[in-house]
């Protein structure tokens, strides 16, 4: 597993979270690991939530649309010679 090393914290903010370890009945070293994987997952989790967010936004923007069938366009562009200067 990948090490992190951080120099020339504050040692108001070491002593936090130190204090902080303590009362977790852990090492410094494991308190700040699991603080980051804590912020890691909920920074992902906001990211999913904000992303359904917005699709359920466009789904209601387009509701009711007929947005018709794109495959006659899609097949349009695959058989045109777009990209292909050798055909």
């Amino acid at each position: 597993m990948p090490d992190v090393l951080i120099r020339n914290l504050d040692a108001e903010t070491v002593a936090y979270w130190k204090r902080r370890a303590s009362e977790h009945r852990r090492s410094l070293q494991a308190e700040l690991a699991v603080a980051l994987e804590e912020i890691a997952a909920r920074d992902e989790r906001d990211r999913y939530g904000t992303f359904l967010e917005r699709t359920g936004a466009l789904r209601e923007r387009f509701r009711g649309r007929d947005l018709g069938d794109s495959s006659a366009m899609l097949r349009e562009d695959r058989d045109s010679d777009y990209g292909h200067p050798d055909r």
